[in-house]
């Protein structure tokens, strides 16, 4: 019995030990020109039903280069970060029909914590228009930090286990309001690429009620929408490096239309699209040209 609560003993000092090495408090260690380039891809699929019945099937696909540069640092560890996207192509088929369409550069600037909270982000390029209309629609800084270009980590150590939430409400036109919550959960030491990085599990979640469709000046435009989106992801952070090494995801997105229609009586059209992504590290340079300017 003494032998065998012994073994016990030394079985849970075991496991707690390596629990312990594997704690974390997760932060970036931005340094004054640094430049990261990552590999995006993004698929989308489509199945939509149309009023009378038809169908239309729809594909994306996605491919650009992220080239994030670290502008200047302060003291409190504050970045400066531009983050320019390049070198993509965009093709879609409707209907069994493939036409390449032009892929918009973006170059956006934005401050970032160590604990990842953006703030003061400024977008320019010929796809600037866009993401400011999404912007518009809510998804900030702070959203983006959580589902585009890294994370916000939760000001504690992190053990294998641990979970913080992310809840970000935003209106995606007058009267459509929704909420988009995700959970992020620390999974642990994963090798990748023969790399010790630590793996991040996100699941998201994202519902919509019907609601009447407004356009830019209030006024109704004859249609309901509603709209439900699952994904989840999963993420790899370079802890010794302070920075995200890559992340892949997919999601299910299903809507709902309806017109109240006219003589033709109402209009009602639902679909279905999957979506599927995945972003990698490519390189890490530092520019030797660079001087830093002050912050």
């Amino acid at each position: 019995m003494r032998t065998t609560f012994s073994v016990l003993v030394l079985a849970m000092l075991v496991v707690g030990s390596a629990l312990a090495a594997q704690a974390a408090r997760l932060q970036y260690k931005d340094a004054a020109g640094t430049v990261r380039t990552y590999q995006a891809t993004y698929d989308i699929t489509g199945q939509f039903t149309l009023p009378g019945g038809g169908a239309m099937p729809l594909r994306m696909a996605m491919r650009f280069t992220v080239r994030e540069k670290v502008i200047a640092v302060k003291a409190d560890g504050t970045a400066a970060i531009s983050s320019e996207m390049t070198d993509g192509t965009m093709k879609m088929t409707v209907l069994g029909e493939e036409q390449e369409l032009p892929f918009p550069s973006v170059l956006m600037t934005y401050d970032r914590t160590p604990l990842g909270k953006m703030t003061n982000l400024k977008m320019s390029g010929e796809g600037a228009e866009t993401m400011k209309q999404m912007q518009n629609m809510g998804l900030n800084q702070n959203f983006m930090s959580q589902f585009g270009q890294g994370f916000e980590f939760p000001n504690r150590e992190l053990q294998v286990g641990d979970t913080w939430k992310v809840t970000q409400p935003f209106e995606v036109m007058p009267g459509m309001k929704m909420d988009l919550t995700a959970l992020f959960k620390m999974i642990g030491a994963k090798t990748v690429d023969n790399r010790n990085l630590l793996q991040i599990d996100t699941d998201m979640s994202l519902a919509m009620p019907q609601a009447e469709l407004k356009g830019p000046d209030g006024a109704p435009l004859g249609m309901t929408m509603a709209m439900q989106m699952t994904a989840k992801a999963t993420s790899y952070f370079d802890e010794a490096a302070g920075a995200l090494y890559g992340a892949n995801f997919s999601g299910t997105i299903n809507m709902q239309m309806a017109g109240k229609g006219g003589e033709a009586g109402a209009q009602n059209m639902h679909g279905t699209m999957t979506i599927s992504g995945t972003m990698k590290q490519v390189k890490v340079e530092k520019d030797a040209a660079f001087t830093a300017p002050p912050m």
